[in-house]
């Protein structure tokens, strides 16, 4: 059954709007100091000059492990716009931006990494492109990316394309989770209930107009040049497979379904030369190598295929669980 919206979750006040920051966190205890200087030397001259009316910064902890929570709960203490929000275990990025967003209360949500690659800085390029224009989204795409490999670069641009292409959305290449949407928009997201949710996915599939914004990322704020998204751990590549591949698209089926037309027609055709050639010729190809070769090539592509099939099964089986993407610990904030 589909939810109503109704005219009052989607109004927004531009002319002195509430921004809420949204922060998914795992361990960034070097971090967290910083980011919140940063943050608030950047949002309160904004509000002197009017711009907007307010803000809250909204921490979600995702299960970490350092004293990450035990800082953020020092600044709530003096400060009612900061909040925390602690999972009961490890999600995931994508889930707790995705509970940052659905608890924020702003007129428009900005979300943004703790590990300061992404500036605060640029806040209010972002509201200022919101207020001033029908942009319901502000997206900020990567033209450097200091402190990653090339290999990881060049595998993360292919990749990036590959989505693009199969994609039934068109979704911004080179593009993070540093972006600002609406309230509108957040409204719109609440109503999706997917297992294996693809924010930048998810966002382009809501549509509304956009704007793209350029930046040069920065390195970790902390020094630590070792990722916590690895290029080959399983977090990325399971991710990559079951949220961006095929969430958004059926074309690996499709795909797969033409391929097999196609080395159908081929292999009648096969046949049907080596009867003429039986019939006609006195040539003749004897040779065991040759099809343990055919053998094991079309064994592999059959693997291949039910490979594929077994992510879209595999969906399908985390779908019909209905299980919750997260679970909430507690929440704490001032008084």
């Amino acid at each position: 059954m589909l939810k109503k919206i109704t005219p009052d979750q989607t109004k927004i006040n531009k002319k002195t709007p509430i921004i809420s920051i949204v922060i998914s966190f795992l361990n960034e205890e070097n971090n967290i100091e910083e980011l919140i200087k940063r943050i608030r030397s950047t949002l309160d001259p904004i509000i002197t000059k009017k711009i907007i009316k307010d803000y809250e910064i909204i921490f979600v902890n995702d299960n970490s492990k350092d004293k990450s929570e035990a800082i953020i709960s020092k600044y709530i203490k003096k400060d009612s716009r900061i909040i925390l929000i602690n999972t009961s275990r490890n999600f995931g990025n994508v889930e707790c931006n995705l509970i940052g967003i659905s608890y924020s209360k702003g007129d428009a949500i900005i979300t943004i990494d703790a590990d300061l690659q992404d500036p605060p800085e640029l806040f209010e390029i972002l509201i200022n492109e919101w207020k001033t224009n029908d942009f319901e989204i502000v997206y900020t795409t990567r033209t450097k990316r200091p402190g990653e490999s090339k290999f990881k670069l060049l595998l993360t641009k292919f990749g990036y394309r590959l989505i693009n292409k199969i994609s039934d959305v068109e979704i911004p290449i080179d593009s993070g989770d540093f972006r600002l949407i609406s309230k509108r928009v957040k409204v719109h997201l609440n109503e999706f209930n997917e297992k294996y949710p693809y924010l930048r996915g998810i966002i382009s599939y809501v549509g509304f107009p956009k704007k793209q914004i350029f930046y040069d990322r920065q390195a970790r704020n902390d020094g630590q040049t070792n990722t916590k998204y690895p290029v080959f751990s399983k977090r990325v590549i399971w991710s990559y497979f079951d949220r961006a591949l095929i969430g958004h698209s059926d074309t690996p089926l499709k795909i797969i379904l033409f391929f097999g037309i196609f080395i159908f027609i081929i292999s009648i055709l096969y046949l049907f030369s080596i009867i003429l050639m039986r019939l006609f010729t006195s040539y003749y190809i004897p040779g065991w190598t040759a099809l343990m070769a055919a053998i094991t090539f079309f064994s592999s592509i059959i693997i291949i295929m039910l490979g594929i099939i077994g992510l879209y099964i595999g969906c399908i089986f985390m779908e019909t669980k209905n299980r919750p993407n997260y679970i909430i610990k507690d929440i704490v904030k001032k008084g």
